[in-house]
């Protein structure tokens, strides 16, 4: 069977919440993945109409639905378990190891137990701007070691969600000090 781009055993996904697509590049590690390593790295730009919220977000991403304003209204629901075909879901059937550390609200939107290992932090205190960029930073060596681990023929999803930038964001707007050291 023909595949329009090569397998991989692993995937790293990391999101940094609210990053203009302009700032992305001036990111050290961002530069210097997409410079050494063209082939298994890509930077893609999402452009999302107002107003947005990140559940909003994460289910179209995870969907491929448009999300709408009366989705907004769910955003500060715990547990909503999201029942349209996604590829969190059809990740874990066929057996992909699917692991997520970072914004809570993955965990809001698709429960624990369909992850191999969950590691959510609170997302919704905008004064805590390095507590869950620490956490993922902390924590994902060990899952990029999990998904290594893995025997051969098994692939694996590895989410990375910083919130950091997005706090800044709320908090003091993107021209801050802050903003530059994230």
């Amino acid at each position: 069977r023909h595949r329009a781009f090569p397998e991989f055993r692993t995937v790293v996904l990391l999101i940094v919440d609210a990053i203009r697509f302009d700032f992305a590049p001036e990111f050290p590690s961002v530069a210097r993945s997409l410079s050494q390593h063209p082939s298994r790295s890509r930077l893609f730009q999402f452009v999302a109409d107002a107003p947005t919220t990140t559940m909003q977000r994460l289910v179209g991403l995870t969907t491929g639905g448009l999300p709408t304003i009366v989705d907004m209204g769910k955003s500060f629901d715990a547990g909503i378990d999201v029942q349209e075909d996604n590829w969190v879901v059809q990740g874990g059937k066929s057996g992909v190891r699917m692991s997520v550390v970072g914004d809570d609200t993955w965990v809001s939107l698709y429960p624990e137990q369909r992850w191999a290992r969950a590691a959510p932090y609170p997302s919704l205190n905008v004064k805590d701007i390095d507590g869950c960029d620490d956490h993922v930073v902390k924590l994902l060596p060990e899952e990029l070691q999990a998904a290594s681990d893995l025997p051969p023929g098994r692939s694996s999803l590895v989410i990375g969600h910083f919130l950091g930038v997005d706090h800044i964001g709320h908090r003091f707007g993107i021209n801050h000090g802050q903003m530059r050291r994230k």
